[in-house]
């Protein structure tokens, strides 16, 4: 506010783009694609470093549009745990309930926000991703949780303890093993993505000896 004199006014419309970011708004007929690729934008791989590709997001009419890696849902998938959070009310949560609802909430009026006023863009997305974050931690603690008797959040420590470990189910030890691979799954296209190509401010452009001495160490691969 200080800044611009309106809490309303974030400053986007005074970015060097090439396009009038003053008159700028996203054509209606881009809402729909813009909300879908914020959430579901599909990862692109190739055959060589570093494995992980810029991908295509086609417009039905010309828009403001970032080139992105992934959205949010495809490239950490434990976030989709936030879409079951409204079908998990039998669920304890010690009255949390309503504000991780108002933040799966918000996060949703973000997202359509951001696609009307910014267009697409990869840094946006961590104007609600947090939000999601946030809202996907109840359907998470519940998968490590697995079938126990407890339907607690805290129902997951007792198989933690001494006395309980030999009540482990094997549900629970395969959604461990599954929220593992998840959580290196969002690791490992976090560490590629710094190397991803196709951008302004991609690593080989900005710092070209470190992205090729990384680049060496699979010359063999």
């Amino acid at each position: 506010m200080v800044r611009f004199d309106s809490p309303f006014n974030f400053g986007n419309a005074y970015q060097f783009s090439i396009s009038d970011m003053t008159r700028y708004t996203t054509p209606s007929a881009d809402m729909p694609a813009n909300i879908w690729y914020y959430l579901f934008l599909p990862l692109r791989f190739m055959d060589r470093f570093p494995w992980l590709a810029g991908s295509p997001a086609p417009m039905p009419q010309w828009g403001y549009y970032e080139v992105m890696v992934g959205a949010i849902f495809t490239a950490t998938p434990l976030t989709l745990m936030a879409l079951a959070l409204p079908l998990l009310r039998r669920l304890e949560t010690h009255g949390m309930r309503p504000w991780l609802m108002s933040c799966l909430a918000v996060a949703a009026v973000l997202v359509v926000f951001d696609s009307r006023v910014g267009g697409l863009g990869w840094r946006y997305s961590a104007d609600f991703g947090w939000l999601i974050s946030l809202a996907s931690i109840p359907g998470l603690l519940w998968l490590v949780n697995g079938r126990e008797p407890s339907r607690s959040l805290a129902g997951a420590n007792d198989a933690a303890s001494g006395d309980g470990i030999a009540r482990v189910t094997p549900w629970r030890w395969l959604m461990r093993w599954v929220v593992m691979l998840a959580v290196l799954w969002a690791l490992g296209i976090a560490i590629l993505s710094c190397f991803v190509q196709s951008r302004s401010d991609a690593m080989i452009d900005n710092n070209p000896t470190l992205w090729h001495q990384v680049q060496s160490w699979f010359t063999l691969l």
